[in-house]
């Protein structure tokens, strides 16, 4: 698994983004939906598909290393 680093910004369109709050702490990409909205896809098994973005999501910046 890579390692990640939370920043205070809020993610725009085409970061990836975090909800700190959320159990399972799992990055995942913005995207625009059709009627502008930004959110997160989400996985099955889901109750939801989309996830729109609050004012708690923040951005997530990947820690590469060189092998």
């Amino acid at each position: 698994m890579q390692k990640y680093t939370i920043t205070n910004e809020m993610p725009q369109e085409g970061d990836w983004g975090i909800d700190p709050e959320a159990p399972d702490r799992k990055p995942r990409k913005v995207e625009r939906l059709s009627n502008d909205t930004l959110g997160m896809r989400l996985e099955s098994p889901s109750w939801f598909e989309w996830l729109p973005l609050r004012t708690h999501h923040k951005k997530v910046v990947f820690e590469y290393t060189r092998l």
